[in-house]
């Protein structure tokens, strides 16, 4: 099967730091796109997406894989993503 020529214009983005975390990659591949290429059910995908700490780093280098970027690019990708989550939460 073809790759999905999105992620060709995703590794522009990120060469270029127009994409400076997980959750604007979606915004060009749909999630349905990225679970199938990594072969999580859709379901799963979703619940790591809401739980960005979850992904493991073998999810993190099959998807630096797919868009053909360093992996410690996409390590720093998720690192932006996690700690944009965690300022905008407040303890109770």
């Amino acid at each position: 099967m073809a790759k999905d020529p999105r992620y060709e214009m995703v590794n522009k983005l990120i060469t270029s730091s127009n994409i400076n975390s997980f959750s604007e990659i979606l915004v060009i591949v749909p999630k349905t796109v990225v679970a199938r290429d990594l072969g999580i059910h859709h379901i799963t995908f979703n619940k790591l997406i809401k739980y960005p700490e979850r992904f493991t780093i073998k999810n993190i280098y099959s998807i630096a894989s797919l868009i053909e970027i360093d992996k410690r690019k996409m390590m720093d990708l998720f690192y932006n993503e996690t700690s944009a989550d965690k300022k905008g939460k407040r303890k109770k």
